[in-house]
């Protein structure tokens, strides 16, 4: 999205683009799905790193390369902003729906800290972070 620099999705929409649930029901820590999402939106900031590296691997042109940088920079930049919750060290389920805002399950923090979405001034927390999330 061209305002926020976010991955959006129309669940009702014709686009076909829903999330792929690989998680039991009842391991989903209560996640809440929704438009702008933590998960998907850390998978596409490092699909566009790979991006930027496949392409300047197979010599593509240097702006393409940093226009996969930008794209990927932007999402984080966008996670950071309307996701991470400072007060409590996690990341949102979403961005903006109310639901999504006020719950951080487990998911919404590991897949931004695994896809290097963290920024530098939370990167100190990250470690704390995983600590966390991989003892439950």
């Amino acid at each position: 999205n061209e305002t926020d620099g976010l991955l959006h999705k129309n669940p009702s929409g014709s686009t076909g683009m829903q999330d792929l649930i690989d998680w039991p029901r009842n391991m989903r820590d209560g996640f809440v799905f929704n438009d702008v999402n933590a998960v998907a939106n850390s998978y596409a900031a490092q699909a566009a790193e790979y991006l930027a590296d496949l392409a300047g691997w197979i010599g593509r042109p240097a702006s393409e390369v940093a226009g996969y940088r930008a794209t990927a920079k932007g999402i984080r930049q966008g996670v950071m902003r309307t996701m991470w919750n400072n007060a409590t060290g996690r990341f949102r389920d979403g961005a903006y729906d109310p639901r999504a805002r006020n719950h951080s399950a487990v998911h919404a923090t590991i897949f931004p800290a695994a896809c290097g979405v963290v920024a530098e001034a939370a990167a100190k927390r990250r470690d704390s972070i995983l600590r966390r999330c991989t003892v439950m």
